[in-house]
């Protein structure tokens, strides 16, 4: 501060020619006021290489009227008429320093056309506004660095427009009705360490201007934005303070290609930072905090990259919406949010959102509405209401490796929301339920972890023809895996053990298969139908619970190939269960009942037919004189002492041979489509204990060689492109380990596509009623012709 206050003084001393002794006492006079002054001074050079220093604005300055230059060699002449230092060069730039000027009756200080070296600093212009003038002007200029001035009451502070490679440094720019600093057309200018704050408009407006450079700014407590970018690319915004602004902190529209790093965005009234229509931008290390709607905005706008941000106790931390897509966020923080962390809305598709902290919001981590195909992978969605909630027509979309734990209310919710894919998720010690299925068709769990939650583990509501698959859903306060309402689901093997009350129910639940599930060591039922038909329950192990399996109003459900040992009760029908079949399971060590059924239980088959049950040592007790072939016993089993349920053909030992085929869950139907097709598949789903190789034949002709399949997963077959009209017949045979097969059968039919012209034939390109008449001419002519050479006769 001493320096410059020395220089301001001999310059004054100088052009007013005061005595050396009153110099010296002027000096003395600063130097002593220096020491109190307390201010952070900035210290710059021009381009960072010129030997001028930049500081904050002095508190003596010279009154000076308006400056207009247009041209170098007008600003040459200004230069030497006002004394002043420099010669224009990078070397010696020319100095305008040190002015206090009256905008009132014209633009303070306008340089147009001038490409010399020019540095304006030091000066203070004010009272522009009432007139509407600008502070400081640039018109096509280049060069000029504008620093430590102070621009206050215009229309704007600082304006350039088609002005390129400028310095704005160190300026104070406060109070403007437009704006503060306002670049027009102007690129590769350099915007750093500038106040530009409760300006009317906006602090800093970029306004079709590219590759400008914008760096420890403060654009705080503006009437709009703090900093706006607007078909303005290419730039790069770091380190810059756009707090307490009365719309949005930094807003960038219809602008790509920029980079916004480090930037502090707080307590704007909307968002502290926005893209608009805006793509390819990298937004990093950003704090954006108590907004009061969001902390980072995407509207309309894609493929750009956040990482590293923090979104913290905004009202709404990251939102993307409006058909923002493409986009990547990653690694952000966006936790302690008024409502949510991370928001997709209206057709946000194929974004991907990963290794992501969202905790701590009273709404949901994640939210996604409308919006399909995206990909969220690895993020912890810990302590929020929801941890990740999709809802409304959410498809497509993959949810892996994501800890959803802790939340209040769920920690995976899918509502009205179909095709997705959960898989490898953690979702432990939610307050109520751990994954939760609303209204949701054909999504797919797999390999999940739901363990500890207070009521359910995995739950599906009112949801159809969902896969559930390899998922560990033990140790919840209630249940394991529920159905409700949900019909046409499968549940393959899947852990539900150690839950307080049940592993596995079905209630008003209806052809579902339940294949090679654990469900042991609950404290009540294993699995438990209750108002359900039509199930089908295969090879599932249900050991040491209360009841093994359950039936409660439930009707016409196939029981086959289950391990049921070791529970209190076996296998328990009651309340009018009726026309169950039961066959070909493994039912023993249970100590109480292996097996009962209620009075009001009718037409119950405890065996196909052919193949009973498998009763252990409980039959040669009951029964110490029958006698087997091998395979079956002579005498049969009475279920017991109650009702008249009797397994006609019980077996002798459990190490039986495979007697089912493998079994079809999923098939295509029949379908045509037009000749020049491309592009189709079929698939099937099948499931088996031990399943071998599948072949596929194309009107009897094998194409697809045995190929091993996988039970439960889906087999896909491409129709070769190109088929020729006719139907043709496509065939799966699947088998097991035991030989056994199975096969299904579509029929494709081709149609033509009829392009030929219903007219009659003719030459090819022309139409028959042009060749008609072309003929009729011709018969006319040579008609003429002859008669006329009967004349001439």
């Amino acid at each position: 501060m001493s320096k410059i206050l020395i220089k301001i003084a001999l310059i004054k001393m100088i052009k007013n020619k005061i005595k050396p002794i009153f110099l010296l006492a002027t000096i003395s006079f600063f130097l002593i006021a220096a020491n109190f002054a307390g201010n952070n001074y900035i210290k710059n050079q021009f381009d960072n290489n010129s030997n001028s220093s930049v500081f904050n604005y002095p508190s003596i300055a010279e009154n000076h009227d308006p400056i207009l230059i247009d041209g170098n060699a007008d600003l040459a002449s200004f230069i030497g008429i006002e004394g002043l230092s420099g010669d224009g060069t990078y070397a010696s730039p020319y100095i305008i320093e040190a002015f206090t000027i009256n905008a009132s009756t014209a633009n303070g200080i306008e340089i147009r056309n001038t490409d010399t070296y020019l540095i304006i600093r030091d000066c203070m212009v004010e009272s522009g506004n009432s007139t509407g003038y600008v502070g400081i002007y640039l018109y096509n200029t280049a060069n000029v660095n504008i620093s430590n001035n102070e621009l206050i009451d215009n229309v704007s502070g600082i304006y350039l427009a088609d002005s390129s490679n400028n310095t704005l440094s160190g300026n104070n720019v406060s109070y403007n009705n437009e704006g503060g600093i306002y670049l027009a057309d102007s690129s590769n200018n350099t915007l750093s360490g500038n106040n530009v704050s409760y300006n009317n408009f906006c602090g800093i407006y970029l306004w079709y201007s590219s590759n400008n450079t914008l760096s420890e700014n403060i654009a705080s407590y503006n009437k709009d934005n703090g900093i706006l970018l607007w078909y303005s690319s290419n730039s790069t915004l770091s380190g810059n303070t756009a707090n307490y602004n009365a719309w949005i902190g930094i807003h960038l529209e219809y602008t790509s290609n920029n980079t916004l790093s480090g930037n502090n965005a707080d307590f704007n009234t909307w968002c502290g930072i926005h893209l608009n229509s805006s793509s390819n931008n990298t937004l990093f290390g950003n704090y954006l905090g108590f907004n009061s709607w969001g902390g980072i905005n995407l509207e309309y706008s894609s493929n750009n990259t956040l990482f590293g941000n923090f979104a913290n106790k905004n009202y709404k931390g990251i939102v993307l919406w409006h058909l923002s897509k493409n986009n990547t966020i990653s690694g952000n923080n966006a936790s302690y949010n008024t409502w949510g962390g991370i928001l997709l809305w209206d057709m946000s598709n194929n974004n991907t959102i990963s290794g992501n902290y969202v905790n701590y919001n009273p709404g949901c981590g994640i939210q996604l509405n409308s919006s399909s195909n995206n990909t969220i992978s690895n993020n912890n969605a810990n302590y929020n209401e929801k941890g990740i909630h999709l809802e409304y027509s959410c498809n497509n979309n993959t949810l892996s490796g994501n800890n959803a734990s802790y939340n209040t209310w769920s920690g995976i919710y899918l509502e009205y929301s179909s095709n997705n894919t959960l898989s490898g998720n953690t979702v432990n010690y939610n307050t109520w339920l751990g994954i939760y299925l609303a209204g949701s068709i054909n999504n797919t769990l797999f390999g999940n972890n739901v363990y500890y939650n207070t009521w359910i583990g995995i739950s599906l509501d009112s949801s159809i023809k969902n896969t559930l698959f390899g998922n560990n859903a033990s140790y919840n306060i209630d249940r394991g895996i529920n159905l409700s309402f949900s019909s046409n689901n499968t549940l393959s093997e899947n852990n539900a053990n150690y839950n307080s009350w049940c592993g596995i129910i079905l209630s008003y639940s209806s052809n579902s298969i339940l294949f090679g599930n654990n469900a042991s060591y609950n404290n009540d039922e294993g699995i438990h139908l209750s108002d359900s038909n039509n199930n089908t329950l295969l090879e599932n192990n249900v050991n040491n619970n209360v009841d093994g399996i359950y039936l409660k109003n439930s009707s016409t459900n196939t029981l086959s190939k289950n391990n049921i040992n070791n529970n209190f009760y076996g296998i328990t029908l009651s309340s009018s269960s009726n026309n169950n079949v039961i066959y070909f399971n493994e039912i023993y060590g249970n100590s109480h009942d292996q097996a009962s059924e209620d009075n009001d239980c009718t037409d119950n088959q405890w065996d196909n037919g052919t193949i009973g049950n498998y009763w252990g040592n409980d039959y040669i007790i009951n029964y110490p004189d029958a006698t087997n072939d091998g395979t079956v016993w002579n005498i049969p089993y009475k279920i017991d002492n109650y009702s008249e349920g009797i397994d006609n053909f019980p077996l002798v030992n459990s190490n039986f041979p495979e007697f089912e085929a493998p079994q079809f869950t999923d098939v295509p139907v029949d379908f045509s489509n037009d000749e020049g097709y491309s592009g189709l598949s079929i698939s099937w789903t099948i499931i088996d204990t031990h399943p071998a190789t599948y072949t596929i034949e194309l009107d009897g002709i094998e194409v697809v060689s045995a190929t091993a399949w996988t039970s439960g997963t889906a087999i896909s077959y491409n129709i070769p492109d190109g088929l020729l009209e006719g139907t043709y017949i496509i065939t799966i045979i699947v088998s097991d380990e035991s030989g056994i097969t199975t096969q299904d059968t579509v029929i494709f039919t081709v149609n033509s596509i009829d392009s030929t012209d219903d007219t009659k034939p003719g030459i090819p390109g022309f139409p028959l009623a042009n060749l008609l008449f072309f003929i009729s001419v011709g018969v006319y002519i040579l008609r003429r012709k002859i008669n006329q050479r009967r004349v001439r006769k």
